[in-house]
């Protein structure tokens, strides 16, 4: 019988030589402290992928693989002038904790399979718990990202506050700056079109908290039953917070469940100064935490926190008789119980090793730095007469538009995005577009740590240059 030696190769000297000089590679990239230019590589539209055969290739030109080709080709989000979206500047400290949790692949769905994870989870969800202030019954699991979490939410919401025969009466409540895998997890849910209300924003981009009363007195009258308000604590457009404390006293009222979406916002908790902006978080039933955004983790890393753990237990629990022998006492909690995965990597370790060795002070700096980053950009470009703030400095997201006199809205339009282009094939940083009430601004998200007010100066100084380029531009072009 043929030895595996290339599938389990613990013993080939040549495969713990690879390795080995792999990792001093991959911690050179990540501890050389270079800020290179941000490459994208738009040469192809697809790589070229090497066929698998029947033979294999070598594991040394599988390693060039990946990191001179795969892991090339992509928009680098972990570098500190990445701009757009929410980026995701993982800390070496996450990239170290994940890769030991990989090396001893744990499945941590139950307490007996995973006692040292299962304890390190069940410690990270009650200390997060605790930040925001949700009372000793709390509880929670960690989950795949803010998609999964905002499942999970909708899912306990209906179970918990409708029974079958009134699930077709349920309906539920979100804003137009409500983030897309919201309504994605609702329609997995079950849920349909007409039980579904958008509710407007204020010109803060935050929920309007009187139409949200109106819709849901309506709703009633008409024999429906609201059972789900789902907030936001830092929209993805603009880090917008909407008014928590009168969502839950709402919620409270018509004994609804109040779920907020948090997956970057949330991470204020652990600010040392600006904590007090997630005021009325601690009245919410349910929360959805992405670690992988403002905590500084490496993607797949999210938290879903409840106010009681054991709603989770009597929504997901499931026992087939396959599964007997890993019944665990109520102290002792299977993940599996408690969520959608049965099978789950050990996801905590990675954030507790980060939190417990940098420590939350170091984590609550990182953050305010970050905001203050936005702020200052808000400064800088108030400054500017052909710059027109959207949304003011929230959260460490900014929105702007800019408008010289004689364009048109769509050409505006046109030029703000054609700022952005430019700007990314000069590549210092990278900045994209979105669009708030129809028109298109530029928007900033500024989360890495190690952003310097010098990278932001920089920044928006080319962005200004640029504009000022295409105005020239286009003035001629309309003149001619």
């Amino acid at each position: 019988m043929k030895t595996v030696s290339k599938l389990f190769p613990e013993n080939d000297p040549e495969f713990r030589r690879q390795v080995l000089e792999t990792v001093r590679e991959l911690v050179d990239r990540k501890t050389s402290g270079r800020s290179p230019r941000i490459h994208l590589d738009n040469e192809h539209h697809r790589l070229a992928v090497p066929a698998i055969s029947p033979e294999g290739m070598p594991l040394e030109e599988g390693i060039e693989f990946l990191i001179d080709e795969v892991f090339r080709s992509r928009v680098p989000a972990d570098h500190k002038r990445h701009f757009s979206f929410v980026p995701g500047p993982a800390s070496p400290l996450s990239w170290l904790g994940g890769l030991i949790t990989d090396a001893f692949n744990n499945h941590a769905g139950s307490w007996l399979h995973a006692l040292g994870a299962s304890s390190v989870e069940e410690s990270l969800i009650q200390y997060l718990g605790g930040r925001i202030g949700y009372p000793d019954t709390r509880g929670g699991t960690m989950v795949s990202g803010g998609s999964m979490g905002n499942l999970t939410a909708v899912v306990l919401a209906r179970d918990t506050q409708l029974n079958e025969d009134e699930r077709h009466l349920g309906v539920a409540y979100i804003s137009d700056q409500t983030y897309s895998s919201v309504a994605k997890g609702m329609r997995i849910a079950g849920l349909m079109s007409k039980q579904i209300r958008m509710i407007p924003t204020n010109d803060q981009y935050e929920m309007d908290v009187e139409a949200l009363n109106e819709a849901m007195q309506q709703d009633l009258a008409a024999g429906r039953k609201p059972f789900l308000v789902i907030g936001s604590a830092g929209t993805t457009n603009t880090g917008s917070i909407d008014p928590l404390d009168a969502i839950a006293d709402i919620c409270q009222r018509h004994d609804a469940w109040f779920h907020v979406d948090g997956a970057y916002g949330a991470s204020v908790a652990l600010s040392n100064d600006h904590a007090h902006l997630l005021k009325g978080l601690e009245r919410t039933d349910s929360l959805t935490w992405d670690a992988h955004k403002w905590l500084f983790q490496t993607y797949g890393c999210a938290m879903f926190l409840v106010r009681d753990q054991r709603l989770l237990y009597d929504c997901f629990h499931t026992n087939p008789e396959y599964l007997h022998d890993l019944a665990s006492a109520p102290e002792q909690p299977n993940y599996m119980d408690l969520g959608i995965e049965l099978t789950r990597p050990a996801r905590a370790v990675r954030l507790w090793f980060t939190l417990g060795v940098a420590g939350s002070e170091e984590i609550g700096h990182a953050i305010d730095h970050n905001i203050l980053l936005a702020e200052h950009a808000e400064t800088l470009l108030k400054k500017e007469h052909e710059v027109r703030i959207v949304s003011a400095a929230s959260l460490g997201i900014l929105n702007f538009r800019f408008e010289y006199p004689g364009l048109s809205r769509t050409t505006f339009d046109r030029l703000n995005h054609r700022i952005c282009e430019r700007s990314q094939e000069k590549g210092f940083s990278y900045i994209v577009t979105t669009t708030l009430h129809g028109e298109t601004v530029i928007r900033i998200c500024t989360i890495h740590p190690g952003t310097t007010v010098q990278d932001m100066e920089r920044s928006l100084n080319i962005l200004l240059e640029i504009a000022r380029d295409e105005w020239h531009s286009m003035t001629e072009e309309l003149v001619a």
